[in-house]
């Protein structure tokens, strides 16, 4: 994982998103390890691009 990821906002929401999937049956944890890494990236390029779609993730996986 890059250095400024660690602890942001956005890899804490994205690993809330990925464990409320796995909740959800659409992951497993067994994908996680693969997983994770692509959702925390995807979610911090959210984050900047589109902060409404961000927040809307953050709030359904709450």
């Amino acid at each position: 994982m890059e250095g400024n990821m660690n602890n942001t906002n956005a890899e804490m929401v994205a690993r809330n998103f990925y464990n409320w999937l796995v909740d959800m049956g659409y992951s497993t944890d067994t994908d996680k390890a693969e997983d994770i890494e692509d959702v925390i990236k995807d979610f911090v390029c959210i984050e900047h691009e589109a902060p409404k779609l961000f927040n809307l993730l953050k709030n359904l996986s709450d």
